[in-house]
């Protein structure tokens, strides 16, 4: 708030909860969008699920974060071209991913344990 008083030196400042209170109030498109969203996500995040099942699978090298990246961003941006025709995409440098955090890489450091555990199954 010290930052809005210093821009609007005559105007007297309140704390109020109306801008939390119109995040949470939702037109009925806006919660068909919302809803749309989340089941793209979601299947993106079955589509990256699937890539890394199928090299413990075949045995073969686990994708870098890089390859699972470009591979939800494909196959979400298809879900899109496909079922969307009167959306325009924009796709962002990192298509809307947040990589952060000391679990970012756990494909790649999982990989050795996941092995073992499945050779003893």
């Amino acid at each position: 708030m010290p930052q809005i008083e210093a821009a609007f030196p005559n105007a007297t400042v309140r704390a109020s909860g109306i801008v939390g209170h119109m995040r949470l109030t939702k037109r009925p498109e806006e919660l068909v969008l919302q809803r749309e969203a989340a089941r793209i996500s979601d299947s993106m995040v079955s589509a990256g699920v699937a890539l890394i099942g199928e090299a413990l699978r075949n045995n073969t090298q686990m994708p870098t974060e890089i390859e699972i990246e470009s591979h939800i961003i494909r196959h979400a941006l298809d879900t899109m071209y496909r079922e969307h025709e009167d959306i325009m995409l924009v796709q962002g440098t990192a298509g809307g991913l947040v990589y952060s955090g000391k679990r970012s890489a756990f494909p790649m450091a999982c990989r050795p344990a996941i092995a073992r555990s499945a050779a003893k199954a």
